[in-house]
């Protein structure tokens, strides 16, 4: 795997370095830590609006616990930081697990 790192400014506007699989870089442009520092908003966005869905989805079966794991791999098309949801475990991409308690 080759791989690059990447700059992203977060909300409180600190900059964290992340490492990207050159494979997920789309486009011919070069991405370099020196010549952009992406946004991640978008990425942020995207993972609440995920979130809510599910949450919508778990109001209406009224689990008394819920657990929901998915994979996030960052990639940078068009010069924008984005995601991609990726396999975690097993053959699936998201992984939920809801639990009922009976008294």
């Amino acid at each position: 795997m080759e791989s690059e790192f990447i700059q992203i400014r977060l909300s409180d506007g600190s900059i964290c370095h992340v490492e990207i699989d050159r494979q997920f870089i789309s486009g011919r442009e070069k991405v370099s830590t020196n010549e952009k520092i992406f946004d991640f908003e978008l990425v942020k966005n995207q993972i609440q609006k995920i979130s809510e869905e599910f949450r919508e989805i778990f109001s209406k079966v009224k689990p008394t616990k819920t657990t929901l794991e998915f994979g996030i791999e960052l990639s940078v098309e068009a010069g924008q930081l984005t995601s991609i949801i990726v396999k975690g475990s097993g053959k699936s991409n998201l992984k939920i697990t809801l639990e009922w308690e009976y008294k």
